[in-house]
């Protein structure tokens, strides 16, 4: 249910952003999403908790799409690249963090006469919601307009000399960077999203907005069978590792822990890959 509620709400969720800008719609969605997340405490039922996870993934939809697109307005290509790696890593050492901090908010079960499962929902959704106020106070929408969602509009977090060196480094190096469009229209939305038959049943297929390959493209669908092979059995072990090391006799506060290590194993794997591809 998470991940169909990013399916569907992705590429309009990011048209939203392209139209609004970074600053205020990612910050929108990092309270949105720490909102949904503290009112997991209070769900009662399968019904809520099904609910309750469409709802987050609408709400982080955009967010590492959009997070990606953001860098690649502020820095060349040279620089975007180095800058999506560690945004990656960030995204990787996060998951596998949470595992660890997960495992240290459940021994809280008993505070307060609450489960552990309680705490976790509130520390956690509470930290995404301050997160939302770093964001608010210190992500301008551009170079065009270096505001931030909480300041004033005449508190700008550059210099004019430092805007001026930023646009002109940048557009010397894409000049297209600079002929940004007011907004995604509904041609531009129907090239990014497209249902094509494909043995027998209709898949979809979601690309890049501003360059959208035709879908009769091999290129394109030898992508998409790389990327279904690659992260389907990747994110089934990831959701379920726990109940795998649980079901070796380990208890489950410790499988939750025990966990981590394959993911902490791969943040210097994909480096290392990262490393090679780069050079390669």
């Amino acid at each position: 249910m998470l991940s169909l509620g990013i399916v569907l709400f992705e590429v309009p969720s990011n048209m939203i952003l392209y139209r609004v800008g970074p600053g205020k719609w990612l910050t929108l969605q990092l309270f949105l999403f720490g909102t949904v997340s503290t009112f997991q405490t209070f769900q009662k039922g399968y019904g809520a908790f099904i609910a309750t996870r469409f709802l987050l993934g609408v709400t982080e939809s955009s967010f590492i799409p959009g997070g990606l697109w953001t860098l690649s307005t502020w820095y060349t290509r040279k620089e975007t690249a180095q800058r999506v790696m560690l945004f990656y890593f960030g995204n990787q050492f996060g998951q596998a963090s949470s595992k660890l901090i997960a495992y240290g908010i459940l021994h809280m079960r008993g505070v307060g006469g609450r489960p552990g499962w309680f705490w976790l929902f509130i520390l956690m959704g509470a930290f995404t919601l301050a997160c939302g106020f770093v964001f608010g106070f210190f992500l301008p929408d551009s170079f065009k307009n270096p505001h931030s969602t909480f300041l004033p509009k005449s508190v700008s977090l550059l210099t004019e000399r430092e805007l001026h060196i930023l646009r002109v480094r940048v557009l010397l190096d894409d000049p297209m960077k600079g002929k940004k469009k007011k907004r995604i229209g509904i041609a531009a939305f129907k090239k990014a999203v497209s249902f094509v038959p494909l043995a027998g049943r209709t898949l979809p297929s979601i690309v890049h907005v501003t360059d959208a390959p035709k879908f009769s493209s091999w290129r394109l669908w030898v992508h998409f069978l790389l990327s279904l092979t690659n992260n389907g059995p990747l994110r089934a072990f990831d959701t379920y590792s726990p109940s795998v090391v649980n079901s070796f006799g380990f208890q489950a506060l410790r499988s939750n822990a025990m966990a981590l290590v394959g993911l902490f194993i791969q943040i210097p794997t994909s480096w290392a890959f990262s490393y090679v591809s780069d050079r390669l």
